[in-house]
């Protein structure tokens, strides 16, 4: 593997992205995105039928159009607009309507409208080239998910927007189930500017949603924020108005009420998480924080005494004194021999047996924005330049932002995924070695594709792919300026991520992907 983070000067700029495919633009393209990340297929409807026949080179080879003609057509032309509306929850024998006739092209060409079923049972449909689809929905007997594509085409140029939306059974007696929430029960280190976000396994009612569903608390003092809800996650979002304390225990409580479309109520629970910061939790009986320099009653089973010669680690019930030669791995509560450092990892951020040789001081991440990284994701496969990727991409998520002329709110912060990073190195890779660029990797594969391929199972995914760029601030802005990296970016469906950037013999010299998924 290449030396990720050798960087050379590079002033000539492409970039790409992909919502499974459906997405791409680079610096000489006018183009749009609809970030709709279930485009799997759409992809090789695409890139089948029109990218063998339509590309491009330009004058100094810089730039490549999935959807291009030739060099002069493509830039006396302007790309169609594929747009669809409709609503996102139906029962059985509701009639489903599908309007895409707010798609449009600025050159005033005429459409040819296609859509196309890409999730779910197959349906029998016999207006697919109109610019509205409809249809009876079927009998279900569970929650069951169903997706379109629009594809519109004006004789040159093609664009892609995708739907997906639910389908319940007419009599349904199973409530909806919580699969996601962030941040998770006890979660520990959560950033101050955070968005809650509860996911359920199907649509809700969202009659039944309103500010008292999600609440926020600190010692019973209710947090003010905002209450919403997206119908295409199914997910229940809390938006604080203000920043949160530092080191504080907050308790997020899913109130009484809510439902699925069928009625039947989701059950109520709460759990608590810490924000980052080094201040004792409250009502706690007297346990710190590991390493925060606070002390709490001595004696009391579970604290620490700063300078007195003995740690020990929150609620292990193993203590360990620093200079007995014997040592105990955090939460597992059991001792190991001097020596063998068998419950210390080198570098993996806790301190080990004193005087064992492999000694090493605790990795403080307080500066950066990991999300829902675990630790042992953290130890695994991140070093500091992931971590500032991942923190450049979550401190963009926590902003508002509009992606050209799409407004996004504030999404969840985003996990690393060591196998979404093997997938986004592995095509860096092979485009710096190969001398391409493209979503299109030189095996024929998709980003789907690579994804599965490293190992990971998805429900969604997207890519975004840069080249040139120096750094990851200047690839960060570049996404951000181009509507369709910056709705992947944005887009609260995903929920990890994995980046990999490569310096190699290619053109542009300096290779970056991101891959973004779902499970």
């Amino acid at each position: 593997m290449k030396d990720k983070y050798n960087l050379p000067m590079i002033t000539t700029v492409a970039m790409l992205c992909a919502a499974a495919g459906g997405c791409g633009s680079d610096s000489e393209t006018n183009s749009s995105s609809t970030n709709d990340t279930e485009q799997r297929e759409a992809a090789n409807y695409s890139s089948g039928q029109y990218e063998a026949e339509h590309r491009y080179n330009d004058n100094n080879g810089t730039s490549k159009g999935r959807y291009s003609r030739s060099r002069w057509d493509w830039r006396s032309n302007t790309r169609p607009v594929a747009d669809i509306s409709g609503t996102h929850t139906f029962i059985s024998g509701e009639t489903i309507v599908l309007d895409g006739s707010g798609s449009y092209d600025e050159d005033g060409d005429t459409l040819r409208y296609y859509w196309r079923q890409v999730r779910g049972p197959r349906l029998a449909i016999d207006n697919r080239f109109n610019d509205t689809l409809s249809f009876i929905a079927p009998e279900v007997n569970e929650p069951t998910q169903v997706a379109f594509y629009l594809i519109v085409f004006d004789g040159m140029s093609v664009d892609i927007a995708g739907f997906s939306l639910q389908i319940s059974p007419a009599v349904d007696g199973t409530p909806p189930t919580l699969t996601q929430r962030y941040p998770a029960a006890d979660q520990t280190s959560v950033p101050t500017k955070v968005e809650v976000s509860l996911t359920f396994d199907e649509a809700l009612s969202e009659n039944s949603i309103d500010e008292s569903s999600l609440t926020l608390t600190n010692s019973d003092t209710l947090i003010p924020g905002s209450v919403s809800y997206d119908d295409v996650s199914h997910s229940i979002l809390f938006t604080p108005y203000n920043e949160l304390a530092e080191g504080t225990q907050y308790t997020v409580t899913l109130g009484s009420g809510v439902q699925d479309i069928a009625g039947n109520p989701a059950q109520p629970e709460s759990w608590e998480f810490v924000t980052a910061g080094a201040i004792d939790i409250p009502d706690d009986s007297g346990d710190d924080i590991p390493d925060d320099g606070s002390d709490d009653t001595p004696n009391d089973g579970g604290d620490d005494q700063p300078d007195d010669g003995t740690d020990d680690t929150p609620d292990d019930g193993a203590d360990d004194n620093p200079d007995d030669g014997t040592d105990d791995n955090p939460g597992d509560g059991a001792d190991d021999s001097p020596g063998n450092d068998s419950g210390d990892n080198p570098d993996n951020g806790t301190d080990d047996n004193p005087d064992d040789g492999s000694d090493d001081t605790p990795i403080d991440n307080s500066n950066y924005n990991l999300g829902p990284t675990t630790q042992q994701t953290i130890n695994a496969c991140m070093d500091e330049a992931d971590k500032q990727m991942l923190t450049l991409v979550n401190n963009a998520r926590a902003q508002t932002r509009s992606c050209g002329t799409e407004s996004y709110q504030s999404a969840p912060a985003l996990a690393w995924n060591c196998q979404l990073e093997n997938a986004a190195t592995a095509h860096s890779e092979s485009m710096a070695d190969n001398n391409y660029f493209s979503h299109t990797g030189q095996d024929g594969s998709s980003p789907g594709d690579r994804i599965t391929a490293a190992g990971y199972n998805w429900r969604t995914y997207g890519e975004n792919i840069a080249a040139g760029y120096r750094d990851a601030e200047s690839v960060m802005n570049g996404w951000l300026t181009s509507p369709g990296h910056c709705a992947n970016l944005m887009n609260s469906r995903f929920k990890d991520i994995g980046a990999g950037v490569v310096n190699g013999t290619g053109t542009y010299g300096i290779y970056w992907t991101q891959n973004f998924a779902a499970q």
